[in-house]
């Protein structure tokens, strides 16, 4: 996933079908907990995707910094397409 710039503005597709979901694109996706943008996966787990984030910055004990996340998707509300982006 490509980092997209401080106060740009994206262009989303809202997804009605999670089976139309490209798996390894960005999504901009709402859960019950909040909304983010990263790649996601399927999971090995059923009813579960993870989310990555393009940012690999580490942590001083060599951790990333951000995770992937695991989210069940019956905690998922809504799945938006990331089509582009436009910097002012």
């Amino acid at each position: 996933m490509k980092e997209y710039p401080n106060g740009c503005v994206l262009a989303l597709k809202e997804i009605d079908d999670s089976k139309a979901i490209v798996w390894g694109h960005n999504y901009a996706v709402l859960t019950v907990d909040g909304f983010f943008i990263k790649r996601i996966q399927k999971a090995d787990e059923a009813n579960t995707i993870v989310a990555y984030s393009s940012n690999e910055d580490r942590s001083a004990d060599g951790n990333l910094i951000y995770e992937p996340i695991k989210i069940p998707t019956d905690r998922i509300l809504r799945y938006y397409e990331v089509l582009g982006y436009v910097v002012k």
